[in-house]
């Protein structure tokens, strides 16, 4: 966590006012399971959904990519359970990627708030600009517990308009 003038802040907005997603404010939950495919299932989720919010096609596949990524990371580098969760409160939609390894919730947080591009020549590293990118850097690392386990969230917070105005085709 960074300081700005002695107040803890994350990615530089104050921690205290990022409003995270509550449980009541969960519109989806799925379990991914290992022989399921899950960076498929989890962009064909995603993406069922946000055409159900009339979110723009592109922006959709942009959101499905960068979620993919995400399980595709937890698959590889985090232990079950993997889980997509999707959430709605008043002024956005928040897509968070759930697995049970809470101890690399720092590493993760650090390599998010990079704000140089990725090494093009390494191997690792361009998946999360391109989650970066895709939330306009509205993303966070939160320690969390999903059901019976303990374990990290990444959420990405993509605004949407009004809320009075918002109806969308899910509503």
């Amino acid at each position: 966590m960074e300081t700005s003038g002695g107040a803890p802040t994350l990615f530089g907005v104050p921690a205290n006012l990022i409003r995270f997603p509550t449980p009541e404010q969960r519109i989806c939950s799925v379990e991914l399971l290992e022989r399921c495919l899950p960076a498929r299932l989890a962009r064909r989720t995603t993406h069922s959904l946000l055409s159900a919010f009339d979110v723009f096609p592109d922006q959709a596949l942009q959101i499905g990519e960068a979620v993919a990524e995400l399980v595709a990371n937890s698959e590889r580098y985090s232990c079950k359970p993997w889980r997509l969760q999707i959430y709605l409160d008043d002024h956005a939609l928040w897509v968070g990627v759930f697995d049970g390894d809470a101890c690399t919730a720092g590493l993760l947080r650090g390599l998010l708030a990079r704000r140089d591009g990725p090494d093009l020549m390494q191997e690792h590293g361009r998946g999360l600009f391109l989650v970066r990118v895709a939330c306009d850097d509205e993303c966070w690392v939160r320690t969390t517990r999903a059901g019976f386990a303990e374990g990290k969230e990444v959420l990405m917070r993509f605004a949407m308009p009004d809320a009075d105005t918002f109806t969308g085709s899910a509503a």
